[in-house]
């Protein structure tokens, strides 16, 4: 039995153009996916009456069963949602007398009577919403089995629209997903796969497996759709223990997140000397609530003369071996530790690029350093990726070091 199929499509010029970034699709696919929808595809569309009617159509001729529009219910003239529909519809439209009321009540400068008139003029035919935080009013409607529903584009509406009135008016009663997001990190996407390569092939008619990869690692996402409950543990279980080491959680937490919730278990104290990642990790770190606990500060040590003064790296051993050497992350991670005198410590120098890099030292080089219970291991990482980048594959492989060598020992 399939799960009932949606798309989201948003409307806006500033979203095709590039000039915003939609971040309502992605809130509604993951709200859809609570409530065992299965987004089919999402589009972003301009505001042309033109090529919102065709993706209004394409919906239809998809079999949708549930389309999801933000976007495009404003009063002002680019604003084409409204009339599209209507179009669409081959409807009419009329004033809504109260609503015009109300909006003059609550609007009572002269400037808003062409705003008011427009946002109180409704569709014959459809079901209207109430918009508790604007003016605009969502609606939906069904055509040939096809069920819309229209909201505004303001996320902070949208949300509260789809939450409160939306989210009750889906039928959620057919069909049950059984998923699992599993944490890996440590290994990439592809040596992953060949590690479990052989589970896939035994299950994939029975299971969907996904692989998410990002900068903390990769997320092994198991699906199932009215499914054996025993067999997909077993599954589950079968494939944290192929995965060994590099499994983290299947909680719905990142990487550092992990991290901090591990330390804290474990009430262990953490100090910071970064480098090329120049006080990334430790803004990371200190994102989270409750990590003033844990982490107890760090030293940014982006020069040489920071490193010799702060931490009191010998010059010689600069001069012999460079700032970006096990050497120097040996003594940044021994140096920190000894400043803030916490159970563990970490450090990081490299070269992010995109200069810097020589044929013994090439841009992506790395090294990290973790101390803990006196004893210190250094990785060297070469990541061939652009500065941005680095830097968070960087803190990332410090966090999965830190995570290893407490696992390892506690």
């Amino acid at each position: 039995m399939e799960l009932f199929k949606s798309s989201i499509i948003t409307i806006g010029d500033e979203l095709v153009s590039g000039f915003r970034t939609d971040t309502n699709s992605t809130w509604i696919a993951s709200q859809l996916h609570l409530i065992n929808n299965d987004v089919h595809s999402i589009y972003s569309v301009a505001d042309n009456s033109k090529q919102i009617i065709q993706a209004l159509q394409l919906q239809i001729s998809l079999k949708i069963d549930y389309v999801f529009i933000t976007g495009g219910l404003g009063p002002t003239n680019d604003d084409k949602t409204l009339a599209s529909v209507k179009k669409f519809l081959g409807s009419n439209y009329f004033l809504d007398e109260n609503y015009s009321s109300y909006l003059n009540n609550k609007f009572k400068n002269i400037e808003y009577r062409d705003m008011i008139k427009n946002q109180s003029t409704k569709i014959d035919g459809v079901n209207y919403l109430s918009n508790p935080k604007g003016s605009a009013l969502p609606f939906y409607f069904t055509k040939k089995n096809t069920t819309f529903f229209v909201m505004p584009g303001v996320p902070l509406e949208m949300k509260n629209i789809f939450k409160n009135q939306i989210k009750c008016l889906i039928d959620k009663t057919s069909k049950t997903r059984i998923t699992a997001n599993l944490l890996t990190s440590g290994l990439g996407e592809s040596l992953l796969s060949n590690k479990i390569n052989n589970i896939i092939k035994t299950y994939s008619k029975n299971i969907k497996f996904s692989f998410l990869p990002n900068y903390g690692g990769v997320v092994v996402r198991l699906e199932s759709i009215d499914s054996d409950k025993n067999l997909f543990e077993e599954v589950k279980n079968n494939l944290k223990k192929k995965f060994n080491k590099y499994f983290v959680t299947e909680e719905d937490v990142s990487l550092p997140e992990f991290v901090l919730k591990l330390l804290s278990e474990k009430e262990l104290s953490l100090s910071i000397a970064e480098s090329c990642t120049g006080g990334f990790m430790s803004k990371i770190i200190t994102d989270f609530s409750g990590s003033s606990k844990i982490f107890k500060g760090s030293v940014i040590a982006y020069s040489n003369e920071i490193k010799e003064k702060i931490l009191k790296i010998p010059s010689h051993i600069l001069l012999k071996h460079g700032a970006v050497s096990e050497m120097t992350s040996i003594k940044m991670c021994k140096s920190v530790n000894d400043i803030f005198k916490t159970d563990i410590s970490v450090s990081t120098t490299g070269i992010s690029g995109p200069d810097g890099g020589s044929v013994e030292k090439p841009v992506g080089l790395v090294y990290i350093s973790v101390m803990f219970e006196n004893d210190i291991i250094t990785k060297k990482f070469i990541f061939n990726k652009d500065r941005d980048i680095n830097r968070k594959i960087t803190i990332s492989a410090a966090l999965n070091m830190i995570r290893e060598i407490v696992l390892r020992k506690k």
